[in-house]
């Protein structure tokens, strides 16, 4: 949830903080700290809201895509979706067929649950950043790009990079 709190878009924060990105972080830093609580008593609870918290995210992404023009922002929010799905889909296999998998003597899904939503989180990430660049700061030209060549798309490492960085931002 605090993660959440650095990138959440200031036109969908609730009209009285007036855009006060503070206010929404400590209201966030509240609630984290309750559900860490929550979830060291009552471990299921934070099974319960990372997958809970999926759905809203993911409706969030959506929305923030259908704004941005960029075909490689668009394919990178398809790979993080792609990532995202397939990564719940096996732990809520992992979780309900424990029994199944041990039985055929393969343990592995919940490293494959690491391994796959690592990735989707990393591509959510970068995919936020830059949205949230876009958004608060499109004077200073936020552009994604690919390690180790531009062109590796499908299997670069993405980051954003800012073209006019000693422009003095504008916040609204």
């Amino acid at each position: 949830m605090m993660a959440l709190s650095l990138w959440f878009p200031r036109r969908f924060y609730p009209a009285s903080l007036n855009g006060d990105r503070n206010k929404f972080q400590s209201i966030m830093l509240f609630l984290t700290v309750v559900g860490t609580a929550l979830a060291c008593l009552h471990p299921a609870v934070n099974h319960l809201f990372l997958i809970t918290s999926v759905l809203p995210i993911f409706i969030l992404f959506i929305i923030e895509l259908k704004r941005s023009p960029c075909p490689r922002v668009h394919k990178l929010g398809v790979a993080c979706g792609i990532y995202t799905m397939l990564a719940v889909t096996v732990w809520i296999s992992d979780k309900l067929n424990c029994e199944m998998w041990t039985f055929l003597k393969f343990p592995y899904l919940h490293s494959l649950w690491h391994i796959l939503i690592f990735e989707g989180a990393y591509l959510g990430c970068v995919l936020i950043a830059y949205l949230d660049a876009h958004s608060e700061v499109p004077e200073q030209a936020p552009t994604l790009k690919y390690w180790p060549a531009d062109s590796w798309e499908l299997v670069g490492i993405p980051y954003v990079t800012l073209k006019c960085v000693g422009s003095k931002p504008t916040y609204r």
